[in-house]
């Protein structure tokens, strides 16, 4: 069963459009209702099933540092069951 939290999730990641979302964006507009644990779980399990993308990139102006987490959307997440 999906939960509404998981259908506005669902929904912001079509919303990113072929650019997607950073981790860190996600994190913080679904603060409220899920820890970033469980929101990356959540990511996890609908890239598992190919509805989401996730990308580790090099984070900007950063030389060998960290990396951003980028998740994007499949035209496979309108498979999704309500």
């Amino acid at each position: 069963m999906i939960t509404d939290w998981q259908s506005n999730l669902i929904e912001f990641m079509i919303d990113g459009g072929v650019i997607g979302h950073n981790q860190a964006k996600i994190v913080s507009k679904f603060d409220g209702f899920a820890s970033a644990k469980r929101l990356e779980q959540e990511l996890e399990y609908l890239a598992a099933d190919d509805r989401v993308q996730k990308f580790n990139i090099p984070a900007m102006g950063r030389k060998g540092g960290r990396r951003c987490v980028i998740w994007r959307a499949t035209t496979k997440i309108l498979e999704v069951a309500t």
